[in-house]
């Protein structure tokens, strides 16, 4: 091969490799064309790296136990345990009838 078309070939290397954005995100990884793995939340793969899909907080919340509501009886349940079935935590704003200031 000539010395000019091994210097434009490696040129047009260089130009090629330059254009190539690295991926950061979930979104990124999908938009070009990687597959998304059947997960929840979904997970995209480029190269040796996977990210995972951010939930909204509507979703979020629907993935978390809901707590036992014991607003009105006279114990403030300020610190709770993270477990299902636990009390959902009072304040003075959300259960002023146990939480007095």
């Amino acid at each position: 091969m000539a010395a000019g078309k091994k210097i434009i070939l490696f040129t047009l290397l260089i130009l090629l490799l330059g254009c190539v954005k690295e991926i950061t995100s979930f979104e990124e990884c999908a938009a070009a064309g990687n597959a998304i793995m059947e997960s929840y939340p979904e997970q995209c793969r480029s190269g040796d790296k996977t990210f995972v899909r951010e939930l909204s907080p509507e979703e979020q919340a629907k993935l978390q136990p809901p707590c036992e509501d014991l607003c009105g009886d006279g114990i403030c349940q300020e610190f709770v345990c993270m477990s299902i079935g636990c009390p959902c935590a009072e304040t003075a704003e959300t259960c002023p009838v146990d939480c007095k200031e």
